[in-house]
This record gives C-alpha cells, structure tokens and sequence, in this order.
C-alpha cells in the first residue's frame, strides 16, 4: 500500500515538473517566434515607394494615440504574428500636412468603418484633411459600412461611396452607464463613499451606490452629448451643405439604416462595388484604367515623411504627452505615473535648448497627489519658460488640476473637460471574507485609531469625519488650483465645479479654456510665445526600451489580450471593475466613463 502511493506520488511529482518543463519552453518558444517576428517585420518592411499619382488611403481602424508608439511589440497581432503598425496623432496629422506639400501625392483615400477613436481625435483629424483638401487635392471615401463617427470624418470627402449592399448608421448618441451597486452586494463588498458637500456631479462613485444614475449626473451627460452632437451637425453641415433640421429628422426618425436611405437622403454621393470604386480613383489621380494605382497607407508614408520633417535647429519645443489614468509612482506605459512626469517635466524645464513647454493632456484623472506634484513642477516650469497646454478626447479631473494653471489652455470642442472635485472610495471587505470564504479578523492595537483605514469592518462616524476633512482639504486646494491658473475667485470656480464634466466648447465659454483648437494651434502659441519661427519638436517622457517595456509588461497585455477575446462587448464590465479596485487614497477622477455611440 505504502510502495502504491509513493509510486503514485512520484509518478504526479514527475508528471507535474515534466509539464512545466514543456510549458516553459512552449512560453519560450512562443517569445522567441513574437520578438523574432517583430524584429523581422520591422527590418523587412519595404518602404514605400512615393511617385507620381501616389494615393494616400487612410482606414484608422485603430485607437489613435496622442503619440506614436515605436514599440514593435505594443501592436504586435497575435492572430497573423506579425506587429501592426499604427500611428499616433503627432505623426499623422504632420504626415496629412507634408502630403498637402507633397507633389507627388494627388489625393486622399478614406476607407472608413468602425472608428474606435475619440471625438476629439476625430475633430483634429477632420480639420487636419478639410487644410489637405485647401491644396486643390482630392478626397475620396469608401465604405461598406459607415458608423456615425467615420460618416462624421467621411463627410470631409468631395464623394462617397457606400457598397449598394451596405449599410449606414445616424440615429444621434447615447451613453450607456453601468451600475455595480447589486453586484457588491451579492459578493457582500460595501462601498464607503466620500464626497465634499456641493459635489453632486462628482458621480464616479455612483456604479457602487447606485442602481441608476442621479438627476445630476443624468443632466450633465445629457448637455455634453446634446454639445457633442450639436458640433458633428455643424461640421457635416459645413461640408456636405445638408441642413441642421434634416440632419436632426434622419437621425429621430431613424431614416438612414440601409445604404439605398443614405444615397435617397443625398448622404452620400453613389452606390458602388469596390472595384467600380478604384477605377473612380483612377480617374481622380489621373491614372489610366490599364495601369496600377498607386495605393500607400498613411502608416508606410509617415516612416518616409519622418526622413525630411526633422528640423535642424537648436531651438526645440517640448511636447510632454500625459496620456492615460493619473497615478502614483512610474505608473506604465499607458498611464501617468505622477513621478516618471515630474522627471520629463524637468528635463525639459531645465534643457536649454527647449524655448517652450506644450502639455499633451489626455487624460480622465486618478490620484489627487500625483496630480499635486505634477501641478508643482509645471508652475516652477512655467516660471522659466512659456508653458501651453493641448487638450485631447480628455482632460477632466486630474486631468484639468495639471493644466489649470498654464499660460494658454487650448482644447478641441468635443474635449471632455472640467469635473472639477474629488471623491474617496473605500470597500469594507468583512462580509464577502466571512460569508463567502470563512475568513474572519480580530485586532490588537496600541491606539484608537491605529488599525485606521481596516477594509475588514465598517467605518466610525468618528474615522467618516477624518476622511471628509481630507477630501475637502483636497477639494479645497484643488479650487484654489483652479482660481489662481485662470484668475477666477473661489466662488467663480465653485459654481462651475462641483465635479461637474463639460465639452471643450462649454469650458471655452467658461473660461476654464482659452483657445477652441488641436494640438498644432497650441504649438504655434508655444512658438510664437517663445519668439521662435525655426524649431524641432522633443517628444517627453522619453520612451521606455521596447524590450524592457515588453517584458515589463508582459503578464499583464496577455491577460488583458486573452480576456479582451474572450468577453468581447462585456470587456468593458471588466475594465471598470478592474479599475475600481485600484482607486486608491483621494481621486481626482471623472464622473464616468463616456462610451459614445
């Protein structure tokens, strides 16, 4: 009996380290073919050949990122193993700009579907083709399927052609809230809000306490996508010269869903197949139907045009991008990591070369303290040389605190701004350990308040008070922030904050904005600031080693990958849980997460 279960033991031991064995080196062997096909990718790409007639076709079925990441592993495409390249905004709208100049380059291709990027990206886009088409170029779109966002950036084409079996959406927008409160309490999680008093728009702890969003809330998401929609009504309007009203009446009524309604509302300019489509563009370019066109994707002419933009020039303007959640620390490639910013800050406060200071902001906020020392090191920054802030899809929150008091804030209209207030959100943890798993907890202390915060029971009214007096210290400060970067009184600021969010248009009006406009208008401010008409750009944070970023990353962007497939639509549930968990300490966060469609 005894020799049957060593021998069994032994046998599932032996078995046990034979399949880690062999699973190690599958996971080896799997690293090898990903850096072996990102390196082999990167050195085998051909590079575009720009001759005459050259077409530009530009699809963004991609997120667009503030800043393009030469990570070859960041966009790596599990599926085919090979990396993707993308760009980000810097990069494509200065390559939209160099093939206005371009003479080789007779026009634009637009091939739009689904557009996974935001509104404001979108805007800056728009008016970066509408400046293309000044030149006397072309600009063509084709679509099988046009989504109320690639219809808004498609509408800057002199036609459009939708395949005859397609189809189009334009039925207004909406935003979806998702609410947690019944989820806690199955797992038996209590949420311990607290917020200042007058932060009734302060909603981002509303999914843990509520079943359905407040009035307040309800009113504030209602003005910004009524703002929202009134911008692409303008702007379709502006170019396609179909009115305002009849714009409205297709959308209420729901008069464009096949590609026969978008042609009979005069949306569009014919129905065509793809390859009736690319004899048109022949035509455009002046390329005979027996020749080849010319076709080149944005992505292969940035990696030229990037050869001929570097200015040689001492004077440098800095680009300091602030691209994700606010954190503590060094935070990731995809966040704000409160003291890898202080860094970039001063290394360029302190680079000679560097005339000016421009602050890329896209950001929804996080921590309240690593918004403060970033705040700190742009006003030192400030005093040494001219300091503008860019506004991108967001700025709120945190986001607003570290761009408060620049010189010149410039923000996209569709901008999601302000929110300015604070919240801290605890969770008592007792009964989901007890109920659930039998764990239960027992304290020694020296003190009243030692074991102060314990996720393991309810908070006193005593240990309450404590952390009110800290939220409203911080909301406080954060006012004060506000009022001395933009020459408002307390009271002033007050009344427009509250947490409360607004579009970059409304914050305009506000004054919470100085400049309606992109991420250029705020580079010719910074230059003109500065005195300077000949400079270089110089991107910050300076960007992490690819391999170091890789393996840093690793664990998590597989995890991330296998679930994003795995729950598809429902990923979205993931991502706010996952979030919630790490709001940690006093949030300058905004209310809610805007998923627009």
């Amino acid at each position: 009996m005894k020799n049957n279960f060593w021998g069994s033991f032994l046998g599932a031991l032996t078995g046990t380290v034979v399949a880690g064995i062999i699973s190690s080196i599958i996971i080896i062997i799997g690293f090898a073919i990903i850096i072996g096909s990102a390196l082999s990718s990167t050195k085998k790409s051909k590079e575009a050949e720009i001759k005459d007639k050259t077409v530009l076709k530009l699809t963004l079925d991609y997120p667009v990122q503030d800043r393009t990441d030469n990570n070859p592993f960041s966009s790596f495409d599990f599926g085919s193993m090979e990396p993707k390249r993308t760009l980000g905004l810097d990069e494509l709208l200065t390559s939209i700009r160099y093939a206005q100049e371009d003479k080789h380059i007779s026009g634009i291709y637009l091939r739009l579907t689904t557009l996974p990027s935001g509104m404001a990206t979108l805007e800056e886009i728009r008016d970066a083709l509408i400046n293309f088409k000044s030149s006397g170029k072309f600009i063509v779109c084709y679509s099988d399927f046009l989504t109320q966002k690639a219809y808004y950036l498609a509408s800057v084409a002199d036609q459009i052609y939708l395949n005859p079996a397609g189809f189009m959406e334009f039925k207004g927008l909406a935003s979806e809230l998702i609410f947690f409160k019944k989820t806690l309490e199955k797992l038996g999680l209590e949420p311990e809000v607290i917020r200042p008093s007058g932060n009734k728009f302060k909603s981002a702890v509303e999914p843990f306490i509520n079943e359905k969003a407040s009035e307040a809330n309800r009113l504030q998401l209602s003005v910004i996508l009524n703002s929202l929609w009134q911008k692409m009504l303008d702007d379709i309007h502006s170019t396609t010269k179909i009115t305002r009203d009849s714009l409205n009446a297709f959308a209420t009524g729901y008069m464009i869903s096949l590609a026969e309604d978008a042609l009979k509302h005069k949306l569009i300019t014919a129905l065509t197949y793809e390859d009736e489509f690319i004899d048109l563009l022949k035509a455009k370019a002046d390329v005979e139907l027996s020749e080849e066109l010319n076709l080149v994707t944005i992505e292969k002419y940035a990696q030229k045009v990037e050869k001929f933009i570097n200015r040689k020039s001492k004077n440098k303007i800095a680009i300091i991008y602030a691209s994700g959640d606010i954190v503590d620390g060094k935070g990731s490639s995809n966040e704000v990591g409160g003291e890898t910013f202080v860094k970039a800050i001063r290394d360029a406060r302190d680079d000679e070369k560097v005339k000016a200071m421009v602050l890329r902001v896209n950001s929804p906020g996080g921590s309240a303290m690593a918004s403060e020392l970033m705040w700190r090191e742009l006003e030192l920054a400030k005093k040494k040389k001219p300091l503008v802030v860019s506004m991108g899809d967001y700025a709120a929150s945190g986001g607003y605190y570290i761009s408060c008091n620049a010189d010149t804030i410039v923000a996209d209209h569709t901008t999601i701004t302000g929110s300015i207030g604070v919240f801290s959100i605890l969770f008592n943890t007792q009964k989901l350990f007890n109920n659930h798993l039998g764990i239960t907890a027992d304290t020694v202390k020296t003190h009243r308040y030692a074991d102060f915060p314990n996720m393991m029971r309810s908070f006193t009214a005593e240990e309450k008070n404590i952390l009110q007096r800290q939220v409203d210290h911080i909301y406080t400060l954060f006012l004060k922030r506000v009022a001395d970067g933009r020459n408002m009184s307390i009271a002033q600021v007050d009344s427009i904050a509250q947490g409360r969010v607004w579009t970059g248009a409304d914050a305009h009006r506000l004054g919470l904005v100085d400049v309606l406009g992109g991420l250029e208008d705020a580079i010719r401010i910074a230059a003109s600031m500065a005195g300077i008409d000949n400079y270089q750009l110089a991107a910050y944070p300076e960007e992490v080693d690819p391999f170091t970023q890789f393996f840093d990353e690793l664990g998590g962007t597989i995890t991330r990958r296998i679930m994003e497939s795995g729950l598809q639509e429902s990923f979205r549930y993931y991502e706010h849980i996952k979030k919630a968990t790490r709001l940690h300490g006093i949030q300058t966060r905004i209310p809610f997460t805007l998923d627009i469609y």
